[in-house]
């Protein structure tokens, strides 16, 4: 998942030296490389205590759409292929992803 290593510092307030020296470590942990899934899950849910929400087909929503729908709080959604940082109803991203569908998304 592409931009884990800088939507999490994001939202997590840490430099992004210490980021992936985490996400090194908990590949390490689960012989995967530092962005795979199975890590950024990890990270998300066990260090930092975000609790995962899968989509299904049906309740698939845009980026822009799920921002106006969630204007409290502190989510971190998975896209396809990328993670995009929502707080407080605004999304961060390195480029415009708002009409991408999120898939899944971890709140805070």
């Amino acid at each position: 998942v592409r931009g884990v290593l800088n939507d999490v510092p994001e939202v997590e307030n840490m430099s992004w030296e210490d980021a992936y020296d985490m996400a090194a470590d908990f590949g390490m942990e689960l012989c995967a490389i530092p962005d795979d899934n199975k890590v950024v899950d990890k990270i998300l849910t066990d260090k930092f205590k975000y609790t995962a929400h899968k989509l299904s087909k049906d309740e698939r929503c845009t980026v822009k759409e799920f921002a106006v729908a969630n204007p409290c709080g502190t989510f971190v959604l998975k896209v396809h292929g990328h993670v995009v940082t929502l707080i407080d109803g605004l999304y961060y991203d390195s480029w415009d992803s708002g009409d991408k569908k999120v898939t899944m998304y971890y709140q805070k």
